[in-house]
């Protein structure tokens, strides 16, 4: 198993995308607006890189990003794995008592 992506929830997609670019010399990847999450993402990584960064920026108040700045601030939100069987990982989470958020 290794990670695909971080997320990183900002206040501003804008601005973490200059900080990331300018600090770290990433580049943009893919940008959407994915509204079941009520979010923006932008991935930010090297082409052809085994993992990137998500820029997670809430599009209203509500939805668990906004509640995550609202309650903690800026910062790593999650960490994602690429799984080769998503299914038996996610049924051995369930069976130790670990959910996973978004089955």
């Amino acid at each position: 198993m290794r990670i695909d992506h971080v997320g990183v929830a900002v206040k501003d997609i804008r601005e973490g995308i200059r900080f990331y670019s300018e600090a770290l010399g990433l580049s943009v990847l893919h940008e959407e607006e994915v509204a079941a999450q009520k979010v923006r993402v932008a991935f930010l990584g090297e082409p052809g890189a085994e993992a990137s960064i998500e820029l997670l920026e809430p599009l209203g108040a509500e939805g668990a990003v906004a509640k995550f700045l609202a309650e903690r601030g800026p910062g790593m939100h999650h960490v994602a794995f690429h799984s080769p069987d998503i299914a038996g990982d996610m049924a051995r989470l369930r069976a130790g008592g670990r959910p996973p958020l978004d089955a």
